[in-house]
């Protein structure tokens, strides 16, 4: 039964020449497949609220104000703030293990290849390293207030959901995954659970 299938493709683009592809060979009335980007397949999984753009960086400056002692501006943070939330996302979807993140070291002023422990450090060097020692603080802090609040970024969802698969993914049958490539390892983790529990199938493009 083609309507109770679900198709999980890279994009949107690659969604629009699926559909137009399938209409094409099908000659004859259909009910349509559920045609579904991946990233869409994973986050209409989590039942909180996704929070993104201006919004987010509003709620990481939040944070950010309160972990650090001599914070910048709203307007300098805005700066570099969607480079925070990049490196946090792919930590996140990535499953890596913060606690040997760089960011997340006390000592790092001992890493004597940076050159961060000797005395005669410019100004923006110091205040460069002081801002990167506060990241794994800002990072733990911004996690928790976002799962307090029932909110998260994708990178979270992708985490959360991997990460407990038999919770999120019950309902989830008769999927075909196709055409993926260049896949997270929160994505390899989810993909691979569905077409273990028989729920899912993947399809490559020379299939």
């Amino acid at each position: 039964d083609l309507h109770k299938t679900t198709i999980v493709i890279p994009s949107q683009r690659a969604k629009k020449h699926f559909g137009e592809g399938l209409k094409k060979s099908i000659h004859k009335n259909f009910i349509s497949p559920k045609l579904i980007t991946i990233d869409d397949f994973i986050c209409e999984k989590f039942n909180g609220h996704i929070i993104k753009g201006f919004e987010l960086q509003l709620f990481l400056y939040d944070v950010y104000k309160r972990v650090s002692k001599n914070p910048d501006s709203l307007d300098q943070f805005i700066n570099y703030s969607n480079q925070i939330l990049s490196d946090f996302n792919i930590v996140d979807r990535y499953l890596l293990d913060t606690k040997h993140l760089i960011f997340d070291l006390k000592s790092i002023s001992e890493i004597e290849t940076w050159s961060l422990s000797t005395k005669d450090l410019t100004q923006n060097q110091k205040k460069f390293a002081d801002y990167f020692k506060l990241l794994g603080d800002i990072y733990t802090c911004f996690q928790k207030e976002l799962k307090d609040k029932n909110r998260a970024t994708n990178g979270m969802i992708y985490k959360s959901i991997a990460c407990n698969c038999d919770s999120y993914l019950k309902q989830v049958n008769n999927t075909y995954f196709i055409g993926l490539n260049a896949l997270s390892k929160a994505e390899e983790k989810i993909i691979n659970y569905l077409v273990e529990s028989n729920k899912a199938k993947v399809i490559f493009d020379g299939d």
